[in-house]
This record gives structure tokens, sequence and C-alpha cells, in this order.
């Protein structure tokens, strides 16, 4: 048996553990893959929500204002002439 100089000895060590890291990464990434698309799609739900909110209170604000003209608009006496 030879004995192997500090050269080779580095490059066997070197080519060893890019193996196992390699190996290593892709056994984490394709575990952690399922989790990340669920974060990026919870991510995204929220960002519709606070978009829905928001246009729900635009729409309110837009309905109360629609009310306020109507009343303005339409006197009193013509809504109990109606009635």
């Amino acid at each position: 048996m030879s004995i192997m100089n500090q050269s080779e000895l580095k490059s066997l060590v070197s080519s060893i553990l890019d193996e196992l890291l390699k190996e290593k990464f892709d056994e984490l990434i394709s575990k952690h893959e399922k989790q990340v698309k669920k974060i990026s799609i919870l991510k995204r739900l929220l960002r519709v929500e606070k978009e829905l909110k928001a246009l729900r209170k635009l729409e309110d604000k837009r309905f109360e204002a629609l009310i306020k003209e109507i009343n303005k608009s339409t006197p009193a006496s013509k809504i109990k002439k109606n009635k």
C-alpha cells in the first residue's frame, strides 16, 4: 500500500466532499421545495386578501357618497308622496 502525498489526499477529500455536499443539497432542496411553494402561495393569498379588503373599503366609500348624493337630490316631499 502506497502512502498518498498531501496533494493527492487533499484532492481525494475534496472530490468526496463535493460529491457528498451535492447529494445533501439536492436532498434538502427536494425536501423543502414543497414547503417553499406553500409559503409562496400563502404570501400571494395574503396579498390578494389585502387587496380585496382595500377594494371593499373603496366600494363602501363610493356607496356612501352615492347615497349622500341621492339624498341631496331627492327632496323629502317626493319621498313621502311615493310612499
